[in-house]
């Protein structure tokens, strides 16, 4: 064989090789697909879907080279999730992510078969999520932003800022469990606190401004936002520092929105976390084997200058204690 000939042989039998390896790649799945429903808009979460996407980088995942992510968001209009629920299971993912219970509802009742990962929920059980946290069945795992000692504390904090906060209201739709849920928890403890929890029934943007409107004739003293309001935190900011209202908040979202305060899971490890139980479904686990995991480490913020905008001092005990300050 002359130079030419066994060159050009060289290069077909690499051509063939990398054929074959391309091929058995492709056959052997190597080529992931997960699918991602977000309740929020695109501008919710940057940065913890960031962390997610690191984590899955770190895992061995690689956007666009071996795995394919199909995404839809909601824009907080929540009869728009099972539309889109439908939409990603028929591009037929190996695991779907569902943010929030009902971006996880929606998914659900899309497919009993493809895995689910939730983020974050409040009352996974009690929204009929899983079965229970340790062993929850069918085709849905994740994590919960619950934690048992949470709900007094946010009203210690509140009461930091205002000492004078007697009445509290509690911000979420009354149809939803996990806020019923804490409602409850909430009402138990308030009384500790000398203090009383009354629920501001709102949804969406208009009843959000419908329950702000009747506090100027039914006012309260501070406000606990629920965590399903997250798409709506810039409206929700705007009309606590209007009413000169405290508010306390779940994510970090809020505080970067202009709330004053929140306390809640560290979602950025919480989002760790996901891609890590996705990498675990990928491999073949199967979601009621993965027990529904609760937060180990609380986050806390706080915003200055919503404080200034509301005439409020934060103590510097308080500060002391922030994960992150904003000026």
């Amino acid at each position: 064989m002359g130079l030419v000939g066994r060159r050009q042989f060289l290069i077909l039998t690499g051509v063939l090789c990398a054929t074959a390896q391309f091929a058995l790649a492709q056959s052997a799945g190597t080529v992931r697909r997960i699918a991602i429903l977000e309740y929020g808009d695109k501008n919710a979460r940057v940065r913890v879907w960031s962390a997610f996407q690191e984590r899955l980088r770190e895992l061995g995942y690689r956007e666009g080279r071996n795995l394919v992510v199909e995404r839809r968001w909601a824009d907080g209009i929540q009869d728009r999730l099972p539309e889109l629920a439908r939409e990603l299971v028929s591009a037929q993912p190996e695991v779907i992510v569902a943010e929030s219970t009902p971006a996880t509802r929606a998914a659900a009742q899309a497919t009993r078969t493809i895995p689910i990962v939730f983020p974050f929920a409040g009352d996974p059980v009690g929204a009929g999520l899983v079965a229970s946290l340790a062993r929850p069945g069918g085709n849905v795992t994740g994590f919960s932003f619950f934690a048992s000692d949470t709900a007094g504390k946010r009203i210690q904090l509140l009461q930091e800022v205002a000492p004078d906060a007697k009445r509290i209201g509690l911000l979420g739709p009354a149809g939803n469990r996990g806020i019923q849920a804490m409602f409850r928890q909430l009402q138990k403890l308030a009384p500790a606190r000398n203090a009383v929890v009354r629920l501001l029934d709102a949804k969406d943007p208009a009843t959000i401004q419908r329950e702000f409107d009747r506090l100027a004739v039914d006012p309260v003293d501070a406000l606990i936002v629920g965590a399903i309001h997250v798409p709506n935190r810039v409206q929700i900011a705007d009309l606590a520092v209007r009413y000169k209202i405290p508010a306390i908040y779940f994510f970090r979202d809020h505080i970067e929105s202009g709330g004053l305060i929140s306390y809640g899971p560290d979602l950025d490890a919480q989002y760790r976390r996901v891609a890590e139980y996705v990498h675990r479904l990928l491999q073949g686990a199967k979601p009621a084997d993965l027990p529904v995991e609760q937060p180990t480490k609380l986050w806390l913020g706080v915003n200055l200058k919503a404080a200034r905008a509301i005439g409020r001092t934060v103590p510097q005990s308080l500060l002391l204690l922030a994960d992150e300050v904003l000026e």
